[in-house]
């Protein structure tokens, strides 16, 4: 649903800096003054800065173990396999379900098998472009993979007799890459991440004849020099395919370190390389055994914390897989913080989703993944006269355990508080840019603005709004790819999920 144009931005002219820590700014004292905004990159408004004129604004934190707060790209996801070989359309009444659920993620696995050995048709490309329409319809993202065999296995699958046909050999499954390439392109909007995928049962890059090599029965499986040259050659061409804002995820932390080595990446420094675009997603978490091999047994420790380090600057999420002794809340709360997780099914391993709802630890996970921004202090000017500037300062803490990955911009709106609207005009921009991917976990963002008020707007009491909307040009402006914010007491506008920070008079 798309929000009338009533509303103006106004984009944040920034005065002094952006800054990340811990703690919270130093309380400013009685009688002091507000340093004066530099004059490079700042718009100057035609009459002084009132910031000793500020108002404190205080807010107050949603509790953790509330309903859960819906928000885009993190969270739950409910998993759904297009099988191409009977197509069966995305449902947008179960989507609506999910809306309801406070669920805003899908994984989207399709199941390309009947084109193990020939390309995709036509006809299954355009159902796959349709299922990414639908997705955009219902308000959703998608985790998507691509697998050439999804078939259950009873038992253990380590005694499983794979076929060579469990996935597509290298030139066949370089040419589906290409043919997807237009698709990823075109629906980069409603993708949220793609993993890896296509190697191995299930596209999670294990049981493979053709690019792993299974070692004596019960020694498990490991890829020829051959094979690794193989997987890069896969890996690269879906670096290619996929658009480069966004992020791709691999299996296991050690898939990646062979391939680009182990040294962490610092966050915010590189966002383009295929290094800092590559996450991980680990499908078999809070398990015994390195969580079922996804760390290998002589280097668990040290992948383990190189993956708490790595999630501060690429995606990491996945889904639990058997119920047992590190399965239960204590421990998935403290892993979900280690491992950085952004999302995770709600609906497999369903034996560990329900202890975790009768054990009253589900809403706090679902809260806990992910980003989630909450407005601690800040303060404001009661008033300021038309064309002139005022001046905004808030901390804002991400309470959550991983950052927000994907580029998106932060805004400023005035609303009449009365009418609820405003006439349209150009937003304004603002330097230097404010990016909430550099708003940390833990972390408190101190952020400090001067905001123009246009010369022609009408006098009267404004709503102050921050605006979080989707970086895509084609969701800016759809409500349900906006942030809100982890606070009570009126800040959110839930109809139009906006931040309501307080109020002005304009004089």
């Amino acid at each position: 649903m798309k929000i009338d144009s009533v509303f103006f931005a106004l984009l944040l002219l920034a005065c002094c800096h952006l800054s990340l820590s811990q703690r919270s700014p130093t309380t400013k004292k009685p009688g002091s003054k507000t340093a004066k905004p530099t004059k490079k990159g700042v718009i100057p408004g035609p009459s002084k800065l009132s910031c000793d004129q500020s108002k404190p604004l205080t807010f107050s934190p949603l509790g953790v173990d509330k309903d859960l707060l819906a928000n885009p790209e993190r969270g739950f996801y409910h998993h759904h396999e297009i099988k191409l070989a009977k197509y069966e359309k995305l449902s947008t009444d179960e989507m609506k379900q999910w809306t309801k659920e406070g669920v805003t993620l899908a994984l989207m696995i399709f199941n390309i098998e009947p084109f193990v050995k020939k390309p995709l048709s036509e006809n299954a490309l355009k159902n796959i472009a349709a299922d990414f329409k639908l997705l955009r319809t219902g308000g959703m993202k998608g985790i998507v993979r691509f697998s050439y065999n999804q078939t259950g296995i009873k038992g253990n699958p380590d005694k499983h007799n794979f076929p060579k046909t469990t996935d597509a050999e290298k030139t066949q499954l370089l040419n589906h890459i290409k043919q997807l390439a237009p698709i990823f392109k075109e629906n980069v909007d409603v993708i949220n991440v793609v993993q890896i995928g296509f190697i191995g049962h299930w596209g999670e890059w294990y049981y493979s004849r053709n690019y792993n090599t299974e070692l004596k029965k019960g020694e498990g499986w490991k890829p020829t020099a051959e094979q690794e040259g193989y997987r890069k050659e896969i890996v690269k061409a879906l670096m290619e395919a996929v658009p480069k804002n966004r992020m791709l995820q691999i299996r296991y932390p050690a898939a990646k370190q062979k391939m680009y080595g182990a040294d962490n990446l610092v966050p915010g420094a590189d966002r383009t390389s295929e290094h800092a675009r590559l996450g991980v997603h680990n499908d078999c978490f809070l398990t015994d055994g390195g969580d079922t091999g996804t760390f290998e047994p002589n280097k668990e420790a040290a992948q383990r914390n190189w993956l708490e380090k790595e999630g501060l600057s690429v995606m990491v999420g996945g889904e639990t897989c058997a119920k047992n002794k590190n399965s239960g809340c204590t421990e998935a709360k403290k892993q979900i913080e280690k491992q950085r997780f952004t999302y995770l099914n709600t609906d497999f391993n369903g034996d560990v989703i329900k202890e975790w709802k009768s054990s009253n630890c589900y809403k706090y996970i679902g809260n806990k993944i992910g980003y989630r921004f909450e407005l601690v202090k800040g303060s404001l000017q009661s008033t300021v006269k038309k064309g002139a500037s005022f001046c905004l300062s808030l901390d804002i803490k991400n309470s959550g355990v991983a950052p927000l990955y994907n580029e998106r911009p932060l805004e400023i709106i005035l609303r009449d508080s009365k009418t609820k609207g405003s006439k349209s005009v150009k937003p304004i921009p603002y330097q230097p840019k404010v990016d909430p991917r550099t708003f940390l976990p833990g972390k408190t963002t101190s952020m400090k603005v001067t905001v123009q008020v246009p010369a022609d707007l009408s006098s009267g009491l404004y709503d102050v709004i921050i605006n979080l909307p989707d970086g895509s040009p084609s969701l800016k402006d759809v409500v349900n790819y906006r942030i809100l914010f982890a606070n009570g007491e009126n800040v959110q506008d839930k109809t139009n999920r906006l931040n309501i920070i307080g109020q002005i008079t304009i004089q």
